[in-house]
C-alpha cells in the first residue's frame, strides 16, 4: 500500500502533523520508534509567559491563541476532553520580583497574561511571604490521554507500527519514498533528539535537554493551582503531583546522565518548597530536542524534496507545536510559505559545508 504521507515519529510534533494532514483527507501512516518519547512524560503546561524574568516567549500570544484552537479540534476529532484550565502562581522571593512583576504588567504585550493583584495562598504546606502573581491563560494539555486515544484510532485504522527506522531501508525517488519497506509520497521526519542519526538531517544544529521530574503523593499539600518557583509542582489531580524538571543540556551530560544526582536536585528544591509529608511514587526523564535559536526546525530536504523534517520544538512543545503543523500542512498541500524564522532554510549553509 502506497500512503499520501509517512509520520517517523509520535511524540508532539508527530502527533500534531498527523492532526492537520488527516483533516486534509490524506492517507498517513505513523511509524514509531521503541524509544520512549519525552512529549509522553512532558507536564503539558501551555504559559506564554517565561517566568523567570517576566517576559514574552517567541510569538507567545499568537502561539496560545493557535494551540487554543487546535486542542479545541483536536478534542472534537478523538471525541475527549484535551486540555485542562490551570491558574500559573508565580511564587515571589523578594520584594524586587514583585516590582518586575509589576513593571512588567506596564508592558501591552504582557498585560493580557499576568494579573495586577497579588496571590496570597495556595497551600498551608507552602510558605510564600512575598505572596504569588497569577498568570492568566493558562492550562495543561491532557498529554498522556491524547496520545493514548490517537495511537489507539490509528491503530484500529491500521495506520501505525511500532518499529524503529532502518536508514539503510530508505529508497528515494522522484515520486515516492521507500522506508523499512512502506512506500509515501513524502515522508516527515519528527524524531525528537534522534534526528541526530538521520543521515538527511543530521547536518541542522539540534541540540538535547534532559529533562527529570517527580510524581508524588501527598493527602496534606491540597494544591489546586500551578505554583512555579524554582521548577514546577503541577497538581494531576486525587493528591497525586508532578515536580521539575531539572535540565541539563547535551554538553553537562556529555558523560552520561546521573539519575542519583537529578534525584537529589529534585529532593532538595521540593523540600524547600513543601512543608508536609509526601510519597514519591515515580521518577521519570525525557530528552528534548532543542535549536540554539529557539525556533522549530521546519521544511524539505535541500536535495530531497519528498523528505521532510519537523523537529526542534523544545520545552514549549505544546504550545509551538498547533501552528508550526498547520503551516507546514499548508506549505505541504497548498504551497503556502513557511514562515522564515522556522524554516530549516536559514541553515542550508550547514548541509552545503558538510
Amino acid at each position: 500500500m502506497k500512503y499520501d504521507y509517512i509520520v517517523v515519529g509520535f511524540g508532539i510534533a508527530g502527533m500534531a502533523i498527523t492532526f492537520q494532514l488527516k483533516r486534509e483527507g490524506k492517507k498517513v501512516l505513523v511509524i514509531d520508534g521503541t524509544q520512549a518519547k519525552a512529549s509522553h512524560v512532558a507536564a503539558g503546561m501551555y504559559n506564554p509567559v517565561i517566568l523567570k524574568r517576566f517576559s514574552l516567549a517567541w510569538r507567545g500570544g499568537e502561539l496560545l491563541k493557535s494551540a487554543k484552537i487546535f486542542y479545541n479540534d483536536l478534542a472534537v476529532f478523538l471525541q475527549q476532553q484535551t486540555t485542562l484550565d490551570v491558574p500559573v502562581y508565580r511564587k515571589f522571593h523578594d520584594v524586587e520580583e514583585q516590582n518586575n512583576w509589576f513593571s512588567a504588567i506596564d508592558k501591552p504585550a504582557l498585560s493580557p497574561y499576568l494579573s495586577p493583584y497579588l496571590k496570597t495562598t495556595t497551600s498551608s504546606a507552602i510558605k510564600a511571604p512575598f505572596k504569588y502573581g497569577e498568570v492568566m491563560q493558562t492550562g495543561r494539555v491532557l498529554v498522556k490521554e491524547i496520545f493514548e486515544k490517537f495511537k489507539q484510532i490509528l491503530s484500529e485504522d491500521n495506520a501505525f507500527v511500532c518499529e524503529d527506522i532502518d536508514y539503510n531501508t530508505v529508497e528515494v525517488g522522484l515520486e515516492e519514498v521507500e522506508i523499512n519497506g512502506h512506500k509515501a509520497s513524502k515522508v516527515i521526519f519528527c524524531e525528537g533528539h534522534n534526528m541526530s542519526k538521520n543521515p538527511f538531517f543530521n547536518y541542522l544544529p539540534l541540540g538535547t535537554n534532559r529533562g527529570a521530574y517527580y510524581v508524588f503523593k501527598s493527602s496534606s499539600l491540597k494544591l489546586e493551582v500551578a505554583v512555579k518557583s524554582h521548577y514546577f509542582l503541577l497538581p494531576l489531580g486525587n493528591d497525586i503531583y508532578k515536580f521539575g524538571a531539572t535540565y541539563q543540556n547535551h554538553i553537562q551530560i556529555r558523560d552520561g546522565a546521573d539519575p542519583n544526582y537529578e534525584k537529589a536536585i529534585l529532593k532538595t528544591q521540593l523540600e524547600q518548597l513543601i512543608d508536609c509529608d509526601y510519597e514519591i511514587i515515580d521518577f521519570v526523564t525525557g530528552v528534548r530536542p532543542t535549536v540554539k535559536d529557539r525556533r522549530p526546525l521546519v521544511g524539505e530536504h535541500p536535495e530531497y524534496k519528498n523528505l521532510i523534517v519537523f523537529n526542534g520544538l523544545g520545552t514549549r512543545g505544546v504550545t509551538q507545536a498547533p501552528d508550526a503543523s498547520r503551516r507546514l500542512s499548508n506549505y505541504l498541500e497548498h504551497g503556502d510559505s513557511l514562515h522564515e524564522e522556522i524554516d530549516i532554510n536559514r541553515f542550508a549553509d550547514m548541509f552545503y559545508q558538510t
